[in-house]
């Protein structure tokens, strides 16, 4: 409820090594990103649950799931799943720009309530050099046209086989990669079922 922000760390790192394999032939297929949102050294894919089996045990959590639930349930009969992606972040990428990912949905944000969960699996152990997820604790909270400054923004740096959950209304985004390896995760987005 502070932070808006957490996280969990060495949740599945078994299921999330599986991850990494299956995914690995699509990510090595996929082109890079060509704007500076998607990146231009970053690679994506979706349709996780067709993908990786692996990937379903990440989904059905229990302890994410019930979090989840727990953010949105009371504002809908059900929550669903909205989006899965596999995301490697490429040597020498730049940071993207922040943002929320509820602002996906063309209404305002609920009264009192979130329209997303959010999750992201680290596959490799994420680092501020390696482009770990960039969050802004506590701007779940803001008026939307605050901008946050440099001090606020924090590198969620976690062990490979944690996961970083966050509320959709949380400013956040890819980090830079100054490293010589690819930070990878799996994102796992759940909101209301309407």
């Amino acid at each position: 409820e502070r932070d808006g922000v957490a996280v969990l760390r060495a949740r599945n790192a078994p299921a999330v090594a599986a991850t990494v394999a299956e995914t690995a032939p699509w990510l090595d297929r996929a082109r890079p990103g060509t704007d500076e949102f998607r990146g231009h050294h970053t690679r994506r894919a979706g349709a996780l649950i067709a993908r990786s089996p692996s990937y379903c045990t990440l989904v059905l959590d229990p302890v994410v799931l019930a979090a989840a639930e727990g953010v949105l349930a009371a504002r809908c009969a059900r929550i669903q799943m909205t989006y899965t992606q596999a995301i490697r972040l490429g040597p020498g990428e730049t940071a993207q720009p922040l943002h929320r990912d509820d602002e996906v949905y063309p209404l305002p944000p609920p009264a009192g309530g979130e329209w997303a969960f959010i999750c992201m699996w680290a596959g490799t152990d994420f680092t501020a050099e390696n482009g770990a997820t960039l969050v802004v604790p506590g701007s779940h909270r803001w008026d939307r046209r605050r901008v946050a400054e440099k001090h606020e923004v924090v590198a969620a740096e976690m062990p490979a086989g944690s996961v970083l959950v966050h509320l959709g209304s949380v400013l956040h985004a890819g980090g830079t990669n100054s490293t010589n390896a690819a930070r990878i995760g799996f994102s796992v987005n759940y909101a209301l079922g309407w």
